[in-house]
């Protein structure tokens, strides 16, 4: 018995020291739940694979230098969303990324949070701000607004930020912070001979209104039009705009190149072929005016050849009463063909356009090319003749051979350029010295130049993207194309600071199922080359047939070599068919092959590894402790 008591004194502390293990554990858990929030709020470990939780570098040096307190309010609706969870997560998405931008920004970012409940004051406001509010099924109101304003009584809104647009919410978080912390109006030249404005038709006495694009841009900055014979640039502007050049002056290039070595932000539309352009202008053998400077840049255009497309040709109607045609030259690029990395081009789902060129990387370039736009590899070249006085689409078909490369139809271009263009002779004053006439003229860019260029400007024609309809005695215009969406984006965003451009668009982290897409993609190819052997097969025997009948024949097919040829097409026929539908059930099988292997991967496979490593850890423990 007295053996047994330091083995009870033994038990009781071994006891009391768990005891007091749980007790320290589960302080230290509470004070962790409690503490932690605050201790580590500036802490985070983003694992995502395109950094989906971290701000950009542009973002942080705009939020860095920021010259005033922005005032920051979001209107979210806690309590009309409890039963909408997808909805309270993209509002706390929104609130963190508010949050840390508030972090980067030295304190000048201020937060605030509102519940906007009916009747209140908070509602009133947010209706008075011009808030969007969303009914709900329940009867209830939802607002999801932010509201941005400055020391200057400066003030911008989002209406509604919708959840579809979250690859866009730190760009758009970051360009109205930055336009808050720089409120002057901003200007943007228009340089062009294309009939974009509002004109009255001399003929018919009718009003045009112009162009929907020109017409957004007007509405959105403060658009300078300048005259086509212009000889230099107005000062102050932010942006130029010039759309499909035709023999501009060597002074206009020469101010083109020293408002770009300043600092200057350049859009540029060239185009092989310029529907909508006059008769004269095109008579000017395509020249520009600025190809020393594109040279020089090192940005390739041959104004002699244009892009053509099999798998992103449209099909147009060419004429009254005819079927539609596909037509090689009219190009419908779909999301595939975009850079959905670039802010400018991300998330647009279709860009229409007509007779465009292609621009070309070369040799010992100065500016580092970011494609944009791109054609399909099914793709390869026109001459420029084929298209004038084009009578039917279908003559581009014949003799036209896919390269198997992709063509850049629109790019980004940045880097640090030098001066290439002499200045223009100047008339010197009597009494005045040279040296005081001479004006100090830029010989290297003070920042990297950042210019965007689209080889083609017919995309930017009503006609491909946009469709006018009268709405009681109104215009309502509706789009079937992103074309205004992408030059509004592109304008937007060279209007921005050089940090503002360099935001990268949140990329969704979607998985799509590529190898089934490349699959169906060689499945219907294979479809489509055997329905064109079908098709060419019954030519060949209507021909067939339409021979062997005698111009005396009433129509009815009787003889026996008509018959069996007849005979000999069903069954040819058929038996294409069948082909067709073994090809499509092959498809079908290695889809479902696909699957049952993927299956098997996630249900079998990870269990097993993660098992086997179990085990593999528990006897390594034991085999130590043994």
């Amino acid at each position: 018995m007295r053996k047994s008591k330091p083995q009870n004194r033994h038990g009781l502390f071994a006891r009391l020291g768990s005891l007091a293990l749980l007790t320290i554990l589960a302080v230290g858990l509470v004070a962790y739940s409690v503490l932690a929030p605050s201790i580590f709020s500036g802490w985070q470990l983003d694992m995502t694979e395109n950094q989906q939780y971290t701000l950009s570098e542009g973002s942080r040096k705009i939020l860095a230098e920021l010259p005033q307190d922005i005032h920051l309010r979001l209107y979210f609706s806690e309590t009309a969303s409890k039963s909408l969870p997808q909805i309270r997560q993209y509002a706390d998405d929104v609130w963190n990324v508010l949050q840390e931008m508030r972090q980067h920004s030295g304190g000048r970012l201020k937060l605030e949070k509102i519940d906007p409940e009916p009747f209140s004051e908070a509602e009133d406001d947010a209706t008075a701000l011009g808030l969007q509010a969303v009914p709900l099924p329940t009867g209830e109101q939802l607002y999801l607004g932010l509201v941005a304003g400055n020391e200057l009584d400066g003030l911008q809104v989002m209406p509604f930020l919708q959840p579809d647009k979250a690859l866009f919410l730190e760009y758009d978080l970051a360009k109205m912070i930055s336009g808050l912390a720089s409120p002057e109006p901003l200007r943007i030249g228009w340089l062009s001979q294309l009939p974009v404005l509002p004109h009255a038709n001399p003929i018919t006495g009718q009003t045009s209104p112009g162009w929907e694009f020109y017409r957004q841009l007007d509405q959105l900055y403060e658009m300078l039009a300048l005259p086509a014979n212009a000889d230099e640039l107005p000062d102050a502007l932010d942006l130029l705009i010039i759309a499909a050049p035709r023999g501009l002056s060597e002074q206009m290039a020469f101010s083109v190149e020293q408002y770009l070595l300043g600092g200057g932000r350049l859009l540029l539309f060239l185009d092989p072929l310029a529907e909508r352009m006059s008769a004269s202008s095109e008579e000017l053998n395509h020249a520009t005016g600025l190809e020393t400077l594109l040279e020089h840049w090192g940005v390739g255009f041959d104004s002699r050849q244009v892009v053509a497309d099999l798998e992103y040709a449209l099909q147009v109607n060419f004429a009254e009463g005819q079927k539609p045609v596909r037509h090689l030259a009219i190009l419908g690029v779909p999301a595939a063909g975009m850079n959905q990395k670039d802010i400018v081009s991300a998330e647009l789902e279709v860009i229409n356009l007509s007779s465009s060129g292609y621009l070309q990387v070369r040799e010992n370039a100065k500016l580092s090319l970011s494609p944009l736009l791109f054609t399909s590899e099914n793709a390869g070249l026109l001459k420029l003749e084929q298209l004038q006085n084009l009578n039917d689409p279908t003559d581009l078909m014949r003799g036209f051979l896919a390269t198997g490369d992709s063509y850049i139809l629109a790019a980004r271009y940045q880097g640090l350029v030098s001066a290439v263009l002499d200045p223009p002779s100047l008339t010197v004053v009597e009494g005045e010295s040279d040296i005081a006439q001479k004006p100090a003229y830029l010989q290297a860019a003070v920042q990297p130049l950042q210019m965007i260029v689209f080889a083609d400007s017919d995309l930017l024609d009503d006609r491909f993207w946009v469709k006018h309809q009268a709405f009681f005695q109104q215009s309502v215009s509706s789009a079937f194309a992103d074309n205004g969406n992408l030059v509004v984006n592109a304008v937007d965003n060279l209007l921005g600071s050089e940090a503002l451009i360099s935001i990268r668009a949140r990329q969704v982290t979607q998985r799509p199922f590529t190898r089934v897409e490349q699959m169906r993609f060689a499945a219907e190819q294979q479809l489509r080359e055997r329905e064109q052997v079908l098709q060419e097969e019954l030519q060949l025997i209507e021909t067939r047939l339409q021979s062997m009948q005698s111009p005396e024949d009433s129509g009815d097919l009787t003889s026996p070599e008509q018959q069996a040829e007849i005979q000999r097409f069903i069954e040819q026929r058929l038996a294409t068919r069948k082909q067709l539908r073994q090809v499509q059930q092959s498809l079908n099988q290695e889809i479902r092959k696909l699957g049952t292997r993927l299956k098997v991967i996630n249900i079998l496979l990870l269990p097993a590894l993660v098992a086997g490593l179990s085990l593999l850890y528990f006897w390594r423990r034991r085999s130590l402790s043994s």
